[in-house]
């Protein structure tokens, strides 16, 4: 396929998707859904990983599937960084320049130190950005500086990401387009609830289940969860409390699983909590809940709230995380004001105790999130974008890749 451009016919273009892992949480899966539902594309694609992960084969699917490792990643910024080395030029940089490369990458999350490729071939960039500050105070000078210029557009996943990415690291806000993440508005809806699960899970059928759902990291505030359990149980004795994590613990992280562990024993409640690990289909899971409660201290927006809402879960949420008090000025989560395990725990109680509120939250949003967060609608925004990327890029700075790799070959 070929398109105009310019006033000429352009060839068809090459696009590598690039994620920093193939784990199957948040940023991964919304990368995943955009390339499932995006159906012609005017590009060739083809998806880089950073570390593998059991989204691997569903990536492979759809195109083909590479991993860099971050020896190579290395190597790469060593090239970057002394470009005009000879010993590097000769020894690194010429390792790269026989491989093709794409007329775009697309950055999803944490993916940015790719970007020293990137610039070492001159190859526009585009980064879909799902973080929060805290992911930026990980970054050092050299590729934080790279982050906020290189880059030829950023996609922000909600207003919170893009005030971040203007007001706090300086971007030009007219680099910056908002595309929020989205889901199947189809798959995610009411199911029974599975009683075969709960008993497995020696949950009892008349249970009060308050469920939550992320990787078990600081960011989610599992800690927090575990306080509101506490308090949650003392505030309505006379419920059966029994409360579910749908995820998997952080492999770069077993210190604080094993406290969060610890922490259920010390509580009294290692009973009723059960950590239930991630899994492909977390539907059967989600339909035991009552309701769901988000206690990350910062979200850049969250797909599960729109998920548990989906399928008729009220939801709890903390308005200084972030992204979600979006969902809350449009009506379909309740909102806590801090990141209080007592304020949650009230909250849920308020909920339980006057169910027409819960019902209230589900009907709004049932209505909204078809309207504003369909994956369908997100995947042809962010199609616009990639075609419009990739002309502007040809009609701008045309030859700048092969002009950086002759200007390479030349100092050696």
């Amino acid at each position: 396929m070929a398109y105009v451009g310019c006033n000429h016919i352009m060839p068809q273009k090459a696009v590598s998707f690039v994620s920093h892992s193939a784990c199957r949480t948040g940023a991964p899966l919304a990368l995943l859904h955009i390339l499932e539902h995006i159906k012609n594309p005017s590009w060739k694609s083809n998806v880089i990983l950073l570390r593998e992960g059991p989204l691997m084969s569903e990536f492979a699917d759809l195109y083909p599937v590479s991993v860099v490792g971050q020896n190579e990643l290395h190597t790469t910024r060593l090239a970057y960084q002394n470009i005009n080395k000879k010993s590097y030029i000769q020894g690194l940089v010429l390792k790269y320049t026989h491989k093709n490369q794409p007329d775009l990458y697309y950055l999803n999350s944490h993916s940015f130190e790719f970007i020293y490729l990137a610039a070492l071939y001159g190859v526009p960039v585009i980064c879909h950005i799902h973080e929060v500050p805290a992911s930026f105070m990980q970054l050092d000078k050299d590729l934080l500086s790279l982050f906020c210029n290189y880059p030829v557009r950023y996609i922000a996943a909600s207003r919170y990401v893009k005030k971040m990415l203007t007001d706090d690291l300086g971007i030009d806000s007219n680099k910056v387009s908002i595309v929020s993440s989205g889901i199947d508005t189809n798959k995610w809806k009411p199911i029974i609830k599975d009683m075969n699960l709960l008993a497995r899970l020696n949950i009892p059928t008349d249970a009060l289940v308050i469920g939550a759902s992320g990787q078990r990291i600081p960011l989610k505030g599992v800690d927090l969860w575990l306080q509101m359990a506490s308090y949650l149980c003392d505030l309505l004795p006379e419920h059966n409390c029994h409360f579910v994590w749908v995820g998997e613990p952080s492999p770069c992280d077993a210190v604080y699983d094993y406290l969060m562990h610890s922490e259920a024993r010390h509580l009294g409640l290692s009973d009723r909590v059960h950590f239930v690990g991630g899994h492909n289909d977390p539907r059967p899971y989600y339909s035991l809940f009552d309701i769901c409660t988000v206690t990350s201290r910062t979200e850049s927006l969250s797909l599960v709230c729109l998920e548990l809402t989906l399928m008729g879960k009220p939801v709890v949420v903390c308005e200084s995380a972030g992204g979600p008090k979006e969902f809350g000025d449009e009506g379909f989560v309740h909102l806590v004001d801090m990141p209080k395990p007592e304020l949650f725990a009230k909250a849920v109680a308020n909920i339980v105790l006057n169910p027409e509120e819960g019902k209230r939250l589900v009907s709004s949003g049932q209505d909204v999130i078809p309207r504003l967060y369909n994956i369908c609608d997100v995947a042809s925004q962010i199609e616009f974008i990639v075609d419009e990327v990739l002309r502007e890029c040809d009609c701008v700075y045309g030859d700048r890749k092969e002009e950086r790799v002759r200007g390479v070959n030349a100092s050696s």
